[in-house]
Order: structure tokens, then sequence, then C-alpha cells
């Protein structure tokens, strides 16, 4: 009788195979209503007490899922907003303390940067630095029907400057004088240069007056040092020259006064 091997047939190990199934739950934050570039604050006029001033606040742009039906803007205190009007956008505008309800018709439509112009204001006598701090941006659906929950996003901060003038004018001679020495009768002396210089925070208006023995000398004075200037720094020329005529006494010593005079607009 045979036999045969016994046959051992290897213990495989048992493996659990276990598929774990995750539940992954992402949550994505809404989009913003409004977006926020660099927020920025203009004014017309910047200058302490300076009435009729448009306020202007840009850096803004609606979201993608919503409207901007309107604003609510609280200025500071000593800022006059009694009189305030809506420029842009479109819409209407009321007044409650320092503070400024603007009521946007048509709605500014989702995607479309918002520049916001409040004009009919007077800045405050103090100079400065100012802000509005915090704008509040009413929101509603894209069809403006119905009302969300409302945004506050900062503005841009400002200052309130001081009204300055200065005049400098410069003759080419010693003692803000002009010389033009022994002219004989009607012959026209060589031109003489007067330089004025304006530094203006407003916009102002530049005379001259001639007095003294202008119609003895013959003088004459021409150039751009009159009319009306704009806020900043302006160098004006005038040119000046004689031509005594037949009539005046050669055995006299002749003189003028130019006067130039600036006011502010």
């Amino acid at each position: 009788m045979s036999s045969r091997p016994a046959r051992f047939m290897p213990q495989l190990p048992r493996v659990a195979l276990v598929v774990a199934l995750l539940g992954i739950v992402s949550s994505l934050a809404p989009a913003a209503a409004i977006t926020v570039g660099t927020p920025t604050t203009t004014l017309s006029s910047p200058y302490a007490g300076a009435t009729g001033v448009t306020y202007t606040f840009s850096g803004y742009t609606v979201g993608n899922g919503e409207s901007l039906t309107g604003a609510e803007i609280t200025f500071p205190a000593g800022t006059d907003v009694s009189a305030a009007t809506l420029v842009s956008p479109a819409g209407t505008l009321s007044v409650s303390g320092q503070t400024v309800t603007l009521t946007f018709s048509p709605v500014v439509p989702r995607r479309q940067a918002v520049t916001i112009a409040v004009g009919g204001i007077a800045n405050p006598v103090a100079p400065g630095p100012y802000s509005v701090g915090n704008i509040t941006f009413l929101i509603a659906n894209p069809g403006g029907s119905s009302p969300r929950p409302p945004q506050q996003h900062p503005s841009g901060a400002y200052t309130i400057l001081i009204h300055h003038l200065t005049m400098t004018v410069i003759a080419p001679d010693a003692g803000q004088s002009v010389l033009f020495g022994s002219v004989n009768p009607e012959v026209t002396s060589p031109a003489k240069t007067v330089g004025v210089t304006v530094d203006s925070s407003v916009a102002y208006t530049i005379t001259r007056t001639v007095s003294g023995d202008a119609a003895l000398m013959g003088l004459i004075v021409t150039g751009t040092a009159h009319g009306i200037g704009s806020a900043g720094v302006t160098s004006f020329s005038d040119s000046l020259t004689v031509t005594p005529p037949w009539t005046t006494d050669p055995d006299l010593t002749y003189g003028a006064t130019v006067t130039y005079s600036v006011v502010q607009h």
C-alpha cells in the first residue's frame, strides 16, 4: 500500500477590509455683498468753514448676488449736513442729526462699482484729520425687492485745511523800486520786469492800480498780473516802460506807484 505525502495548506491570514466612508462637508462663506478696494473720501473743497462742499466716497463694488438700495453715512461733529443733497447715484436723501440716509433709485445693480457723492455740506471750522467712520450699505436681492442684512465698511480719512494767501512782489531795483533814470521826451525807455507770485488756498482776483505821476511819466504797465487766479502757486510777470511826453517839465523828478492787491473768492 502506497502512502501519499500529506498536503498542508498554508493558513492565510484573514484581512479585514474596511472601507471608511468619510463624509466631507465643505461650507463656503457667502460672497461679500460689498467688496472694498481702497476706500477714498474726496472733498470738492478741503478748507475749514467752506460751504456747498461735495463729499465723494469711492472704492466699493456691489457683490455678485446683491443690489445696493442705499446707504447711511454719519458725519463727524462740526460738519453741517442740514442742507445736504444726494449728487450720485440718483435717489433721495434724508437727514437726522449728523446722519444722512440715502435711498438709490434705481438701485445700484450687482457687480457694479459704486461712488457715493453727497453735496451741500459745510466743512468744520476746526482744521485737522476727519473721517465718517464706517458707511452702512443697505443691501437687497438683485431685483432690489427683498432687503438683506446691511453691511458696514470703512471709509477713507480726509483732512480739513486752513485757508492761506501770500503774495510776493519782486522788483528789479533796490527797495522794491523800478528806476528808469533820465529818459528823453517821446522816447520809450527799455522795459523793466516786475514779478508777482501768489500762493492761495482758493481762487482769487489779482488787481493792479497805478497812481502818482504816471501820466507825466508816460508810464505803461502790461502783463499778466491781473484777473482771476486759481488755487495754488501762480507766478505773474508785468512789464513797465515810460515815454515822457513833451509837456513834462524836464527839470523835475517824477515817481509813480503800482499797487498789487489779491482778494480770495
